[in-house]
């Protein structure tokens, strides 16, 4: 899977080969929990990702 140019993951810095491990502060271990979450949030609200890059925790807020 990637990250497609232009969306509002690339631009928030999300890069291929992170490892999305939660979503608002809920754990998620597969893609429908993911899209789950965010198609559920308000509009025009800022989303908490939590990732694990290169085995380093690391935090984005996409919009």
């Amino acid at each position: 899977m990637g990250v497609t140019p232009g969306s509002g993951a690339a631009r928030s810095g999300l890069m291929v080969g992170d490892r999305i491990v939660a979503v608002e502060n809920t754990q998620v271990n597969r893609i429908n929990q993911l899209r789950a979450i965010i198609s559920g949030a308000p509009p025009d609200t800022t989303v908490l990702i939590e990732l694990e890059r290169q085995g380093t925790p690391f935090l984005l807020a996409l919009p």
